[in-house]
C-alpha cells in the first residue's frame, strides 16, 4: 500500500488539460487508423493482457528505466468531454488512473495504480476517500444506512472497473489518515455526485471549504432529501448540515 505523500511526490501535476484531451483523441484516432491498415495476425496480441484506461489529460508517473516487456499498452478508454451526468473531468493538481480493488465503506475504497500496464504487473495500491461527501459509518461504529451506503458504492465501483481519481485545486489533497481526497470518475459518471443523488451520502464541506462540484452536491442532496431517497427516508430526523459529517444515528 502506497502512502499518498509518495504518490504526490512521484506524479507530475496536470498541465494543459484541455490541450491534452485533444492530443489524446488525435492519438487514439491515429491508432485506430493504424490498426485498420495492419495485416498482423490477431494471435500477435496476447489474449490474457488486461488493457488499461488511457484518459486524456491525466498525469503520468515519471518514466521508469525499463518498461515491463509483457504489459499491454493499448488504450481502451479516452475520457469524454462531458460525462452523462453533465460533469467534466477536473484539471486537478494530481490525477491518477487505475482500477477498483475493494470497497472499505460508503465513501472510501482501494484502487490499484495503472501506468499504462495492468495492475497485476504494477501491484501498487492507494486508499481514496471521496471528497466533499460523507456517508454513515460502517466500520467499528455502525450507523443507520451505513451498510447500505457501502453497497451503493460497491454498485458504482465494481471490482476491476477503471477509475480516475483527481484532487481539487481548492481543497486538501489528503486527510489526517494519509488517504487521497479526490473526485472519482467511473467510465460513466462522477461517483461522489451519484452517491448524493441516490441519497447514500450527504455533502460534507470540511471547515467550510467548497470544491468544484459543491453546488451540484447541494442541489442533488436537497432533491434526494425532498424525495426521501436513501438515508433521508431510512433514517428519520437526519439533519442536513453540509459543514458537518452526516449523522444518521445508530443502526437498528
Amino acid at each position: 500500500m502506497l502512502n499518498f505523500r509518495e504518490i504526490r511526490s512521484r506524479f507530475r501535476c496536470r498541465e494543459g488539460g484541455a490541450l491534452m484531451r485533444h492530443v489524446a483523441l488525435l492519438v487514439g484516432a491515429l491508432l485506430l487508423v493504424g490498426c485498420a491498415g495492419s495485416t498482423a495476425s490477431p494471435s500477435a496480441r496476447p489474449s490474457t493482457a488486461v488493457a488499461s484506461p488511457s484518459p486524456s489529460g491525466v498525469a503520468e508517473l515519471s518514466p521508469s528505466a525499463e518498461p515491463l516487456p509483457s504489459a499491454s499498452r493499448d488504450p481502451i478508454l479516452i475520457s469524454p468531454e462531458i460525462y452523462w451526468d453533465g460533469t467534466q473531468l477536473l484539471d486537478g493538481p494530481i490525477s491518477i488512473e487505475g482500477y477498483v480493488v475493494s470497497i472499505t465503506d460508503g465513501d472510501t475504497f482501494e484502487m490499484c495504480i495503472s501506468r499504462g500496464y495492468s495492475c497485476e504487473l504494477t501491484d501498487e495500491t492507494i486508499t481514496v476517500r471521496l471528497v466533499q461527501i460523507d456517508t454513515p459509518e460502517d466500520g467499528d461504529v455502525k450507523e443507520c444506512y451505513g451498510a447500505t451506503a457501502s453497497l451503493e458504492l460497491a454498485d458504482l465501483l465494481v471490482e476491476g472497473a477503471p477509475v480516475i481519481a483527481v484532487t481539487d485545486p481548492n481543497l486538501d489533497q489528503e486527510d489526517t489518515y494519509g488517504r487521497m481526497l479526490a473526485w472519482v470518475w467511473s467510465p460513466l459518471e462522477l461517483v461522489n455526485l451519484s452517491l448524493v443523488t441516490r441519497g447514500a451520502a450527504a455533502p460534507y464541506f470540511y471547515k467550510g471549504a467548497r470544491g468544484a462540484f459543491s453546488e451540484r452536491l447541494e442541489s442533488e442532496a436537497l432533491a434526494a432529501r425532498a424525495a426521501q431517497r436513501g438515508l433521508w427516508g431510512a433514517c428519520p430526523g437526519t439533519p442536513y448540515a453540509p459543514t458537518k459529517g452526516v449523522s444518521t444515528g445508530p443502526a437498528n
